[in-house]
This record gives structure tokens, sequence and C-alpha cells, in this order.
């Protein structure tokens, strides 16, 4: 769902600096990634990483990296994306 909030965000910009720049292609290209597979880690890096079996978990902080990505939060380098995953899991099953 995060992903798909952060994907129709984009997509919107792309259409408003559109309409200012003419060039919707340009604006696509400068994305930092397109899909979820372009990031720099994948669920299998997440799980092995934080040697937690693979669940629901995984899907969730992948459009979670996906959109602070898309929003240039957050680089797509694997060290910035697994050190962001490890404070994200430390803050969502804190007990």
């Amino acid at each position: 769902l995060d992903c798909m909030r952060a994907v129709l965000s984009i997509k919107k910009r792309c259409r408003d600096e559109a309409l200012q720049s003419g060039d919707i292609d340009a604006v696509y290209r400068d994305m930092a990634i397109h899909s979820v597979h372009e990031l720099a880690v994948n669920g299998r890096d997440l799980a092995d990483r934080f040697n937690v079996p693979a669940g629901a978990w995984i899907g969730e902080l992948l459009n979670v990296l996906v959109s602070q990505v898309l929003q240039q939060t957050l680089p797509n380098e694997k060290d910035a994306l697994l050190a962001y995953a490890g404070r994200w899991l430390n803050d969502r099953y804190q007990t």
C-alpha cells in the first residue's frame, strides 16, 4: 500500500512537472528506481541480514524502502537501505 501511494505521488509529480517542462520522459528517467526490483536490496538480503524468518514484514519493509527512495529521503545503496531497515525493524518490533 505504501508503495502504491509513493508511485501515485511520483506519477502526480511527473504529470505536474511534465505540464511545466513538457518532458515526462525526462522526469521518469530521473527517478531513482522504477520498481521494487531495482532496489539495492531484496527480501532475501533482509531476512539474511536480520536473521528473521521470511514473512509479511519483508513485503511491508520493501514497500517502505521503495517509498523512501522515490521520495529521495534515502539513497538506493545497500548499506543505507540495510541501516534504515534495521532501525525500522527495531522501531516496529521493539517490545
